[in-house]
């Protein structure tokens, strides 16, 4: 009987180290970063869904004028993380598109391809382990908003609109 009781007990330790291990390495993290992750490569052209992109996470290393890279630095951002083979995203990209007309000058529309392997890095600097996921900076670099999923046009214009009056 003692020898079942220490097997016993020895298979419950042995169960919560495991379990432990599995809570901090396995689950995904919910947190994201708090403020805008500028990775050491930044995004490159062909890192975004535009053919033409217009925005980098970091700065164009040959800005056409010093104002316009100022301005685009300023100006809150949609990044959106994706897959043209994920559904959801592909809702989501409509909506991306369809309202990116609306607040083109207002805010930089970027999204971020999950299969493309130059994006490794972004997808562990944002810890990414769902898609579509959308995060919205304010033009202070800061998390405004973070979402897993689909959201409707209406939800995503009404936190344009909010992001765009943050001071």
């Amino acid at each position: 009987m003692p020898d079942r009781i220490k097997r016993l007990i020895k298979y419950i330790a042995l169960g919560l180290i495991v379990g432990i291990l599995i809570a901090k390495f396995a689950w995904p993290s919910p947190d994201g970063p708090t403020s805008l992750v500028e990775p050491e490569s930044g995004l490159s052209s062909s890192q975004t869904s535009d053919p033409n992109p217009s925005v980098a996470l970091e700065p164009n290393p040959n800005p056409t004028s010093n104002e316009q890279t100022n301005a685009n630095q300023q100006l809150p951002m949609w990044l959106l993380f994706r897959s043209q083979t994920c559904a959801p995203c592909r809702e989501m990209q409509k909506t991306f598109d369809l309202l990116k007309p609306d607040f083109a000058s207002k805010v930089q529309f970027v999204t971020v391809d999950v299969n493309d392997p130059n994006n490794e890095k972004l997808l562990t600097d944002y810890k990414i382990r769902y898609i579509p996921t959308i995060y919205l900076f304010d033009k202070h670099k800061q998390l405004f908003y973070q979402q897993i999923g689909v959201v409707s046009v209406e939800e995503m214009r009404a936190k344009l609109n909010a992001l765009v009056e943050v001071p």
